[in-house]
């Protein structure tokens, strides 16, 4: 089973990724809809090209340690160096915790317990975002299991 789930949150994260890329490189589909807005409607983020790459290259890592996770690639054999299992567990944990956080939320523009419900970033974050969030946090605790 973990060879599933490791494959579902490698393509999730894969996909994640892609879109942060591609947000990064200038596309504007989809963008005005996934940041956070106040009580004003005025964006609480300015997103910069280069917090998107990190944010991208972050997605990225983490898609390829799901798959360094099912033994399919050895990462050992490809950067020269041995890294003990345990790191693979422990940073998998660290990220699964800061998935569930973000879907619990900060108690007032994103996550389950939101105070401002009122803007379409806040249903979509209702209904999908803090939802993926939480089912990557559970699905990564999962696999480390």
């Amino acid at each position: 089973m973990n060879h599933t789930l490791e494959t579902i949150l490698f393509f999730t994260f894969l996909i994640l990724s892609l879109i942060h890329f591609y947000w990064a490189l200038g596309g504007k589909k989809g963008i005005a809809i996934v940041v956070p807005v106040d009580q004003n409607n005025k964006k609480m983020l300015k997103p910069t090209p280069l917090a998107g790459v990190v944010v991208a290259c972050g997605l990225l890592f983490l898609a390829f340690m799901q798959v360094i996770l099912t033994g399919r690639i050895e990462l050992n054999s490809l950067i020269g160096m041995h890294l003990d299992g345990k790191y693979y567990i422990m940073i998998q944990c660290f990220f699964a915790i800061i998935f569930i956080l973000r879907s619990i939320g900060d108690f007032n523009s994103v996550g389950f317990f939101k105070k401002i419900t009122h803007s379409k970033f806040a249903r979509l974050d209702t209904m999908y975002f803090s939802p993926l969030s939480l089912m990557i946090g559970i699905l990564m605790f999962l696999v480390v299991i």
